[in-house]
């Protein structure tokens, strides 16, 4: 008798930590960073795309910046192979904006050319991310982390 108690205990602990762990809330909006090419020569121009995914279960209204196809509120961070900040972005003149709605769900994909942000006229091995400030929780979401490689012509 004690035995299946115990075994029947078991399980009702096993059942609740496993509905407890499918139900792990994911991030409201994840944020995942490629950068192509991820080797080039100095004067090179390298492409960041920034895939930010709703998985909230209300659609999301955000600011884009229309010249540099990006969401204008993105952190973006380069730091060099000692682990030293790269100055920037660099400012951009003129930028337009628009409003752009993300559904429960969605993913919108945003581009920027990292050479026009930041200077990487320096042969080096660079460490990219992103991170996006949630104003309603006021959580910092950070990417995944990129590099890239940046040798002399």
């Amino acid at each position: 008798m004690k035995n299946a108690i115990r075994i029947v205990a078991a399980v009702v602990v096993l059942l609740i930590a496993s509905r407890s762990y499918s139900q792990a809330p994911r991030p409201p909006f994840p944020l995942k960073l490629s950068v192509s090419p991820t080797s080039a020569t100095t004067g090179s121009k390298f492409t960041m795309e920034v895939d930010f995914t709703n998985n909230s279960h209300e659609q999301l209204i955000m600011q884009i910046c229309v010249q540099l196809d990006a969401y204008c509120e993105f952190g973006i961070h380069v730091r060099d192979s000692q682990g030293n900040s790269l100055p920037g972005p660099k400012p951009q003149t003129t930028l337009e904006s628009a409003v752009l709605g993300i559904m429960p769900g969605e993913t919108k994909k945003f581009y920027s050319d990292l050479s026009n942000l930041f200077d990487l006229n320096r042969p080096d091995r660079y460490e990219i991310q992103v991170e996006w400030l949630d104003a309603d929780t006021k959580q910092t979401l950070r990417s995944n982390v990129s590099h890239i490689i940046v040798s002399a012509p």
